[in-house]
Formats: structure tokens, sequence, C-alpha cells
């Protein structure tokens, strides 16, 4: 189970609870430190989804895969349920949510 902390400093802190995890990922990662650029496995088609973002341009959303991960599945098990997803897919996807939560709004084209 994952907690996403915002800090003072507006920083995001994942603190991970499952074994071998992610501790600290995107321990002081901060938002203007993380151009949209950075989510290259991220994509945003208005095709697809109905234009929600989703990994690498396939019919899962980011959405999806928060909520799961907010349901209590561990990283390992969404990889079992998932086997086209990459452990740096989820990973990604984490780091924007933690990225939108910060509160800017960003046109994704």
């Amino acid at each position: 189970m994952f907690f996403i902390i915002h800090t003072l400093q507006r920083r995001a802190d994942i603190v991970c609870l499952d074994k071998g995890s992610i501790i600290g990922y995107l321990k002081r990662r901060r938002r203007a430190d993380m151009p949209l650029e950075h989510f290259n496995r991220i994509t945003n088609d208005p095709g697809i989804m109905g234009g929600k973002p989703c990994i690498r341009g396939m019919r899962l959303t980011v959405g999806r895969i928060l909520s799961q991960i907010g349901a209590g599945e561990t990283i390992e098990e969404l990889l079992v349920d998932y086997p086209y997803l990459e452990r740096e897919d989820i990973l990604q996807s984490l780091q924007y949510a933690a990225w939108l939560a910060e509160g800017r709004e960003v046109a994704l084209t």
C-alpha cells in the first residue's frame, strides 16, 4: 500500500508498505524539477480511452493503475494481472499522480 504525502516544502514523498519495493522513490522530487516530457511512458491520445492519460498508448489508464494500488494491490500483483506492464510503467504512474497533485494544471497535447 502506498501513501503520497505532501510536505510544506511542496515535496511529494511516497511511503511504500509492501516488501522490497520503492521506499522513498519520489522523496524530495519537486514538480518543477520534472517537466511533462519526463513522463515518457504516459501518453495522452484523444482516440484512446477518451484522451485520459494511458500507459504507453495502451488502453490502460493511469487512473486504473492508481485505483488498484489505492485498493491495496502491490506492484507485483499488478505485474501478474497485467503481464504487458513493466515495473517502470507503474512507478511512472505514481510519479505522474504526485506531479499532478501539486495543483498546477497543464494542457496535455
